[in-house]
């Protein structure tokens, strides 16, 4: 009986012993699937420093929305761009290390002067930091896969899944380009239309449009106007105007007048030194200045205007 009962213990133990070195031999060849482990909501500040450029791209979280920034320039960012880069990095998950040492960053893209570092900071100081590098550029997200190295670490990681093409934008690709955008066009009950010499008026009375004059305006004109303007973004960004020359630059404006919102102005500078260059501005985002030529937003907003209601301007 004591035999049969030691050859059963020393049969479990052998077991036991078996199981475990299986156990610890499969935790040894396994590591850590989650890269980046984010709590996006104490993100304060984004900080983008491409290779390239001379001045980081600064995103900073403020009460009234994020702010980009890049050397001098300083503005009010696509709301877009954060919300779906903070997205990205709340969670990123890696495939496999595809390098262990530096000998192999530059293969990546993701040496010390390759890749874009991205740095994100919250009150307390830095929380994340790390080097994107090549990526495949498939249009599918899963399929998407990239080289990630974390700052000051050797190792070089492959991520699928993860959409970082965020840091292949250039300053102006983070900025709001956001022009103007009206609410209901039947809201509207006064244009008012100005150049250096003269004010030009079209009102509405009894929900029929009338010139200064008295002589009746074609709503449909007005509607065709309005549509035409009614939600408009600018990208091409007038960053050297001088701000303090608007008073001896201005050359044409339009108000808008919306019952409930208030007026809505957008204003157009010319210098007679610029060729075929217009410098348009909106109150519904004061910070950006936006260059057009004759065919872009001046004739949009201006010379239309002039086309169309050319019998109450003369």
């Amino acid at each position: 009986m004591k035999r049969r009962t030691l050859v059963w213990i020393t049969v479990f133990l052998v077991l036991f012993f078996t199981i475990d070195r299986i156990a610890k031999s499969s935790r040894s060849n396994e590591f850590e699937t989650t890269l980046i482990d984010l709590d996006t909501s104490l993100v304060e500040v984004i900080r983008l420093t491409f290779p390239a450029d001379d001045h980081p791209i600064l995103l900073v979280r403020e009460p009234q929305g994020w702010i980009a920034s890049q050397g001098n320039i300083s503005t009010l960012a696509n709301p877009k761009v954060p919300e779906k880069l903070l997205g990205e990095l709340r969670n990123i998950q890696i495939s496999r290390i595809v390098a262990d040492n530096s000998n192999h960053w530059k293969d990546f893209g993701v040496g010390i002067n390759q890749g874009p570092r991205v740095e994100v900071m919250g009150k307390d100081g830095k929380l994340e930091d790390f080097h994107i590098g090549k990526g495949s550029g498939d249009e599918e997200k899963e399929n998407a896969h990239l080289f990630i190295r974390l700052f000051e670490q050797k190792e070089v990681y492959e991520v699928i899944g993860n959409d970082l093409s965020f840091a292949s934008l250039n300053f102006d690709q983070y900025r709001n380009k956001h022009f103007i955008k009206f609410p209901d066009s039947r809201d509207l009950q006064k244009i008012i239309f100005k150049n250096l010499d003269t004010i030009f008026v079209i009102s509405k009375a009894d929900q029929n449009w009338y010139y200064e004059n008295g002589m009746p305006v074609d709503s449909f004109t007005i509607e065709k106007y309005m549509s035409s303007v009614k939600s408009i973004e600018g990208d091409d960004f007038a960053d050297n105007f001088d701000e303090t020359r608007v008073g001896d630059l201005f050359f044409k404006g339009i108000s808008f007048e919306i019952e409930g919102s208030g007026t809505v102005e957008v204003n157009c500078y010319w210098d007679s030194a610029w060729v075929n260059r217009y410098v348009l501005h909106s109150e519904q985002n004061p910070e950006s200045w936006i260059e057009s030529d004759s065919a872009g937003l001046y004739h949009l907003f201006f010379k239309q205007f002039e086309q169309l209601f050319a019998a109450g301007l003369n």
